[in-house]
């Protein structure tokens, strides 16, 4: 079984070539579809997409399989998606998957699906916020 993390492994090669093509994804390639990006989609289109998801992701639930086994090969174990929490409440809740997609980004089930297995959304805004610790003369030596 092929691997789907093959398809997505990053080298430092491509890493500028990456964040173009994230750029152009993100920016440019909403705007061009047929469809366009999701600030535009009528609810209608998006309830259509929605279908396609729940599908897709019921389909990879009933494989039994954990994401690691998924993702990669020779791998085994790991948590099932049918007890995966991130997987689970991607599967389930509609407006979460919404709030994944960047505004100007296509909305589509290949890309919700990718998120859902990679469970790759960036880092927590909360933890990466500048602390701001004040420090009196005293306690800085």
């Amino acid at each position: 079984m092929s691997s789907l993390f093959k398809h997505r492994r990053v080298t430092e090669e491509t890493g500028q070539e990456d964040g173009l093509a994230y750029n152009e994804r993100v920016l440019v390639a909403g705007e061009r579809s047929p469809q366009g990006p999701i600030r535009f989609m009528s609810q209608e289109e998006k309830d259509k997409v929605h279908r396609v998801i729940d599908l897709r992701l019921k389909e990879i639930e009933d494989t039994g399989l954990s994401k690691e086994e998924l993702l990669f090969d020779n791998f085994t174990g790991g948590v099932p998606l049918s007890r995966d929490p991130f997987f689970q409440l991607i599967k389930k809740n509609k407006l979460a998957r919404e709030v994944l997609i960047e505004p100007t980004e296509i909305f589509t089930a290949d890309r919700i699906v990718s998120l859902a297995l990679t469970q790759d959304i960036g880092p927590d805004p909360a933890l990466s916020r500048k602390r701001n610790n004040n420090l009196y003369d005293h306690e800085i030596n």
